[in-house]
């Protein structure tokens, strides 16, 4: 009854609407610029994605910690930055004596200090390289060519001094998009003095004969988590604890939660190398650096990452989604429970870019697919409506003919 009431009606304008509305905004999702505005809501959509379901650890990781040079391990320093040299030179032998697997300085150097503290520095790296008779032991970090804030001087000074300590250099390389939120690293530039980045080196030097660490073919970074979704996932020690100051009970702690594992060294001020990432989406909070740097080699440690669906084969996504969406749309119409509607829409594809993420590893284009989903369904409910109307409307048509038909004959 419901359907030939709403049959013998008057045209469905609305539907004829919808129907193109749903036409008009799939051709403006195939414009590039209103594409990219659209896109916007992407990162929004992933940050949540690897606030919940990113890889977890029980604890902290096995195989890194953080060594952190904070504002009580500068007490008593006449400055602050860049880091006092004589003060690096003490933390790197103290990290050294508590036997790590490898030491990573996640600190740049572009100008020179006290020559003392200078000279200072470079005999501590080159000892601890020396110890063990490894090369690699100790990784320093530095800027590359994309650091456009540093003139040819202070690249001239950072080429020469870490050159003097003979350790491998590998450049940092976080990557900031638009709304300045850390999610991927950054490829070298071509032709670049530092071919591998900092956290690369780091892993190889941790793994050393056991294997090469893996380059996953994305940039994007597999970030780890704690049992209660937090992102500080490895041991944490303050320089301040391993030094001679501290007493033998700290420094004995200290060195326990150091020994076999990589080491990043990294500085802890307000407001200096700190940067908003996927977890800022939640809490606002921004993370250090050296923190940052941690989650990259940890998952060249581990062998993790995740893939972005492929360009080839996210427009068959998409466009299959919203055919189906359309026939979904078009069957179930007159449904009073509507299995295509938003809410379960958007439940099931949740559930299914969840699952893919966390058991494939792979990352959906949600924003998209979602979209090409509901004009699917939109499109295809109104126009079965509007060709279920135009059906009525020539079988009323029809019969009112054979009506007349029958009454002239009689």
């Amino acid at each position: 009854m419901r359907r030939a009431a709403r049959s013998q009606g008057a045209f469905p304008k609305l539907a004829l609407l919808m129907c193109l509305g749903s036409v008009f905004a799939a051709c403006a999702l195939l414009y590039a610029p209103l594409r990219a505005e659209f896109l916007k809501i992407e990162p929004w959509t992933a940050d949540w994605r690897t606030m919940l379901l990113s890889d977890r650890t029980t604890g902290g990781h096995t195989g890194l910690a953080v060594v952190l040079i904070n504002q009580e391990t500068l007490a008593g320093y006449p400055y602050h930055s860049p880091t006092p040299r004589n003060l690096l030179a003490s933390v790197v032998k103290a990290v050294d004596a508590a036997e790590p697997a490898a030491i990573g300085l996640d600190i740049y150097f572009m100008r020179p200090t006290e020559p003392e503290n200078d000279e200072a520095f470079v005999r501590a790296i080159t000892e601890a390289r020396a110890r063990e008779g490894r090369a690699d032991k100790v990784v320093l970090a530095a800027v590359n060519e994309t650091a456009g804030q540093f003139g040819e001087s202070e690249r001239r000074f950072q080429r020469q001094f870490l050159a003097k300590t003979g350790a491998p250099v590998g450049f940092l390389n976080l990557r900031r998009e638009q709304d300045d939120v850390v999610r991927y690293t950054s490829p070298p530039p071509p032709g670049t003095e530092f071919p591998k980045s900092f956290a690369f080196l780091v892993a190889r030097a941790t793994l050393g004969s056991i294997a090469e660490p893996k380059a996953p073919d994305s940039t994007r970074i597999a970030w780890l988590l704690r049992e209660n979704y937090s992102p500080e996932s490895f041991p944490v020690v303050f320089a301040h604890d391993l030094l001679p100051a501290a007493g033998d009970a700290k420094v004995a702690a200290a060195r326990a939660q150091l020994k076999g594992k990589a080491v990043l060294i990294g500085n802890d001020r307000p407001y200096i190398d700190r940067h908003r990432t996927p977890f800022s989406a939640k809490s606002g909070d921004e993370m250090l650096g050296v923190m940052v740097h941690a989650h990259i080699t940890a998952q060249l440690l581990d062998g993790r990452s995740y893939a972005e669906l492929d360009d080839r084969w996210a427009p068959v996504l998409i466009g299959g989604l919203a055919v189906f969406g359309l026939l979904l749309g078009w069957i179930f119409w007159e449904q009073r429970l509507d299995l295509t509607g938003r809410s379960i829409a958007t439940l099931a594809l949740v559930a299914i870019d969840a699952f893919i993420y966390a058991q494939l590893r792979i990352i959906l284009p949600f924003t998209l697919a979602l979209t090409a989903w509901l004009i699917g369904v939109t499109c295809g409910h109104h126009l079965r409506a509007i060709v279920s109307w135009a059906l009525e409307q020539a079988r009323l048509r029809t019969s009112s003919s054979q009506r007349a038909f029958q009454q002239q004959a009689s």
